[in-house]
């Protein structure tokens, strides 16, 4: 958990994917499953599990990420199912390639509907660019994946339409984000799970190798380095297509080199402000421009629960199903 901001990061993480700060010397902990949480109806763990909610069924979930890279980020998960992490979709190929399918269409109707579909974000976010016809088209503007280790057990396909908030930028630019390894593209799953029976594990538990079964589907003809490299290319691509139009320099008060802070004066040239962090200004810069938690409430994000909760016996593992 980072000592600064207390996001659950995942322990092969060197620095903090929401704040930037170093893990070198973290201790690894662990923290609630709040998304499981969020599937059982509880309201409240070490803080209240109250959700940013955009669409909801009896089988899934799709939600706001509280920790946003950016002003469209959704995390989409099933809740007739445990899934602790994108391991055990090899367990059932078939079934999970189902699975990571429907919580796409899930997130991708969502991001149309209720962003594209949003007058003043489609024109001020996206620049009045031509709706995607559909969701396929939509992936044109969006990363999708799956984090291995997940910083919550129960898996979400992480859909983050860009361009990135300011300070994500930096972290792409950085390698911060999307790492290697532990990044998985939605589309590498869908083509490695789209092989069947060639890719399918025969046991998989929490103890499972995941290397083992990226080799697996190398061998079967699908790698994941050339997934990754494309996804990073497709990001910077992304990020300089569409930055300039969302975030103009006139809309910022401040700008941040290293952890330095400048703010423009009356005369043009930036003066360094010693009595501000760079932290400070991305957390204002956060609360801002993320979605998560609107409408506002005495300055504070809101939230509501999940109203198919579940009882813990109607959650089946998705390996119990498989056998």
């Amino acid at each position: 958990v980072c000592g600064q901001c207390t996001k659950p990061c995942a322990y092969t993480l060197t620095s903090c994917n929401a704040c930037g700060s170093s893990l070198e010397t973290t201790e690894v902990s662990y923290n609630d499953n709040c998304f499981m949480g969020f599937i059982y109806g509880i309201a409240k763990g070490r803080f209240p599990y109250t959700i940013s909610m955009r669409a909801q069924t009896p089988d899934f979930l799709c939600f706001d990420d509280p920790l946003a890279c950016s002003a469209c980020h959704l995390n989409s998960i099933p809740t007739s199912v445990y899934v602790p992490d994108c391991r055990f979709l090899f367990a059932d190929p078939p079934r999970g390639l189902k699975l990571i399918n429907d919580m796409f269409d899930t997130a991708a109707k969502v991001a149309l509907e209720q962003f594209w579909g949003n007058e003043e974000y489609h024109r001020t976010v996206l620049g009045g660019a031509p709706k995607p016809k559909d969701t396929e088209e939509l992936k044109e503007y969006v990363i999708l994946g799956m984090n291995f280790p997940p910083s919550m057990f129960q898996i979400h396909l992480q859909f983050i339409h860009f361009p990135l908030l300011p300070f994500h930028d930096s972290q792409l630019q950085k390698g911060e984000h999307f790492t290697y390894r532990r990044f998985f593209p939605l589309g590498y799953l869908q083509k490695a799970l789209a092989l069947g029976d060639a890719v399918k594990m025969e046991s998989v538990t929490m103890e499972t190798d995941l290397e083992t079964i990226l080799e697996k589907v190398k061998a079967a003809g699908v790698d994941y380095d050339v997934f990754h490299a494309a996804q990073i290319k497709k990001a910077h691509g992304l990020q300089n297509r569409l930055a300039g139009t969302a975030w103009k320099e006139d809309c910022f008060a401040y700008r941040v080199h290293g952890d330095q802070v400048t703010e423009k004066g009356r005369d043009g040239n930036f003066e360094v402000k010693p009595d501000m962090c760079s932290k400070e200004v991305q957390k204002g810069d956060a609360k801002a421009l993320q979605n998560y938690g609107r409408p506002y409430k005495d300055d504070k994000p809101t939230g509501t629960y999940y109203k198919y909760a579940k009882e813990p016996k109607d959650v089946i593992g998705f390996c119990d199903v498989s056998r």
